[in-house]
């Protein structure tokens, strides 16, 4: 048990534990057809776990990653005063979560991907094979495809010279906020295609489900912080059926450990 020793912690101190792992999936029905396969494995997973650090049993979920962060977020952190809360997570892609009258919401599996809600009739292709998604327009890996092709094209940017001198792959967040910094065109204008597409969707979705608060995660979200936080209630307002009354507009407050947080409150349901 070199966990529990390094730890000093005895099993008796531990009920359970959660685990959550960022998985990249294209939501179309084979994926949703596969999800019990899914969740076989990572059963298999925490079975391994548990025999190592000798734990007869454990209960196992397999939920979406934004999901869980979603109620770290509602337990203790920017959503912990509201009943209803839609959680919105800028990164790589665009992921959503629900929190309905105390409760997470999950349909049959694959509620809050708001990053798929349309944004554009037949508007850009999202990494998901559809058109005119959110994410098409403001997912990270997205917003770096946009950006190669204008670069091929003759636009000027310091995005990917700011990438090698970082030692980068890709365009990180922080990346994006460097550029911004530096007054960077292209990223400027991409970066306000984005927010564009997240207040048409974010308000979309308010417009159905009428939160009290729309929490703003995932890497860029929290990287940019909340100055884009208000540039995205902006961008929602006039979206709004109900204009006079829009939601709380919050930035997510547990940062990186609001996953592993959300998996381990998991434990206790």
């Amino acid at each position: 048990m070199p966990l529990f020793r390094r730890l000093d912690l005895s099993r008796r101190l531990i009920t359970g534990f959660g685990l959550v792992l960022a998985l990249l999936l294209l939501i179309t029905l084979l994926a949703l057809q596969r999800m019990q396969q899914m969740d076989t494995n990572l059963r298999d997973i925490v079975e391994v776990h548990n025999r190592r650090i000798g734990f007869a049993q454990a209960m196992m979920n397999a939920i979406n990653d934004v999901s869980v962060a979603v109620q770290g977020e509602f337990d203790l952190g920017a959503g912990k005063e509201f009943d209803t809360i839609l959680g919105v997570w800028w990164g790589t892609g665009v992921g959503g979560g629900l929190i309905l009258d105390g409760k997470q919401w999950l349909g049959r599996g694959a509620a809050g991907e708001i990053g798929h809600v349309v944004v554009k009739r037949g508007g850009a292709r999202c990494t998901c094979g559809r058109r005119g998604c959110m994410e098409a327009y403001a997912g990270r890996l997205a917003m770096e495809i946009k950006a190669r092709k204008e670069v091929k094209r003759g636009a000027k940017t310091d995005l990917f010279q700011l990438m090698e001198e970082h030692g980068r792959d890709r365009l990180t967040s922080g990346i994006w906020e460097r550029a911004l910094e530096h007054g960077d065109d292209l990223a400027t204008r991409l970066i306000d295609r984005a927010v564009k597409a997240l207040g048409v969707g974010i308000a979309s979705s308010v417009n159905l489900i009428d939160p009290e608060a729309v929490i703003i995660g995932g890497g860029l979200g929290e990287r940019l912080g909340h100055k884009y936080v208000h540039r995205i209630a902006q961008r929602m307002h006039p979206h709004l059926f109900v204009d006079d009354r829009p939601p709380e507009m919050r930035l997510a407050a547990l940062g990186d450990l609001g996953g592993a947080i959300g998996a381990a409150l998991l434990v206790d349901e």
